[in-house]
């Protein structure tokens, strides 16, 4: 693979390391060329070859295990990873959407080796986003819910100049301060429209999930495959409320989840991870996850990560829009990144199904686009 950029400055991996998941509890990280080796390994880098590819994944699992392992001490502890603070918790809209200092720890560690092994690539963090890049107005036309399109990130018409490390520090942080071990720290690496790099870390179990575009999906090195079910009366499917507290948004939010129940699905479930659902969706323990319904989806830190691990493990991921690919079978393109709703099942029959119901349409002919005031 050619440079991303021309020219690109390039730096030496930093000298701090992920942990394999026996090694992140007692707080050891093995040094960069240890994770060299397993991405090589797992991935089927060949020596000589796609240098650049492997070296940025190589950073993403370092980045995601060192933001991981201070998020753990935190949960561990109750204090921040400094240990010198009592864990302190701020709205960053709502009482719904939480925000610790750990997750700016994290994202600043995170930050750190991300940046230190490639100075020229671009940054987008959950949390410092609105000082780390310049942000522009949502597209004219576009809801008011949906999210701003980044400077430094892809634009209609145009190309991102350079690769651009995408990174939630901390999923789940509401799950995190309510000491449910259900939260990740998640990077992808997004150039010219698609992920290219995708590495989740869930502190918790020490998990170490990745992906790279063309070379499949492994948690702990073992190849990652997603379930076969194609009927609702075998799915697991798992949504979340997220943040919209209107009366509007939970009527359709609801209203979405007494459809699948009434459609005799096996079973509902919330968990309180976006990225986690998704993995869970590739890793085949559930069979769909689904948000969106009332313009309260997802980010691009949400997605980043979590849906190229989904695709290399035989996911169909779309956007959760009346006429989208979700009602016609696999996605021709790109999951874009960008979309404030997302349908990730394991078949595209279930996919068919699962977004004809949340949307309450017939053939998935919704309207989800016409959006309340």
């Amino acid at each position: 693979m050619g440079a991303r950029c021309a020219p690109l400055p390039r730096a030496p991996a930093p000298r701090t390391g992920a942990a394999p998941q026996s090694r992140a509890h007692a707080g050891v990280l093995p040094a960069v060329h240890h994770v060299a080796e397993w991405v090589i390994s797992w991935f089927g880098f060949a020596p000589g070859t796609d240098d650049e590819l492997l070296n940025e994944a190589t950073a993403a699992a370092l980045a995601v295990v060192a933001g991981g392992s201070l998020v753990k001490v935190a949960l561990e502890s109750g204090r921040s990873a400094d240990g010198g603070r009592t864990l302190m918790v701020q709205r960053k809209g709502n009482s719904a959407d939480l925000v610790t200092q750990v997750d700016c720890e994290a994202e600043k560690k995170m930050r750190e080796i991300l940046l230190g092994a490639f100075p020229a690539y671009g940054f987008l963090g959950e949390e410092a986003s609105s000082s780390t890049i310049s942000s522009e107005s949502a597209d004219a036309g576009a809801a008011a819910e949906a999210p701003p399109r980044p400077q430094v990130l892809e634009r209609r018409g145009g190309q991102p100049e350079k690769p651009v490390w995408i990174v939630d520090p901390l999923d789940g942080t509401t799950n995190f301060v309510a000491r449910i071990p259900q939260i990740c720290t998640s990077v992808g690496l997004y150039y010219q429209g698609a992920v290219l790099v995708g590495a989740v870390h869930n502190p918790c179990t020490d998990d170490l999930y990745m992906a790279v575009r063309g070379r499949g999906a492994v948690l702990n090195g073992h190849p990652l495959k997603c379930d076969t079910v194609r009927a609702m009366e075998e799915a697991v499917v798992v949504t979340e409320f997220g943040y919209d507290r209107s009366r509007i948004g939970a009527q359709r939010m609801c209203g979405a989840v007494e459809r699948l129940l009434r459609s005799g699905v096996r079973a509902v479930r919330m968990l309180g991870s976006g990225i986690l659902d998704i993995l869970y969706v590739a890793e085949g323990r559930i069979a769909a996850v689904y948000a969106g319904v009332a313009g309260e989806g997802w980010r691009p830190w949400d997605h980043a990560a979590s849906t190229l691990i989904a695709q290399e493990a035989g996911a169909v991921v779309v956007p959760l829009r009346a006429g989208d690919a979700a009602c016609a079978g696999p996605p021709s393109g790109l999951f874009d990144i960008f979309s404030d709703s997302i349908l990730c099942a394991c078949t595209a029959e279930l996919a068919t199904a699962l977004g004809a119901i949340v949307l309450d349409a017939d053939g998935c002919r919704g309207a989800l686009d016409e959006r309340d005031t």
